[in-house]
């Protein structure tokens, strides 16, 4: 973990959460109609809550909120 973070600059945890969020916002702007459990199990969260929690804590928004952003 001390390695990962002197070279990445990250936790592991935190880069994890980064990726879950990148790959959501990925799928959202492939498929902007997709439904949110299915865009929160394809991103690798636990389900949807969480992903509305992790999303909205670091892209300031909700999954939803960037959909509508989008369209």
């Amino acid at each position: 973990e001390r390695q990962f973070k002197s070279q990445i600059g990250l936790t592991p945890k935190y880069y994890q959460r980064l990726i879950r969020v990148k790959t959501a916002i990925g799928l959202t702007r492939q498929c902007p109609t997709i439904n949110l459990v299915d865009l929160a199990t394809e991103a690798g969260f636990s389900d949807q809550a969480h992903m509305n929690r992790e999303f909205r804590t670091l892209a300031g928004m909700t999954p939803k909120e960037y959909q509508v952003s989008k369209q």
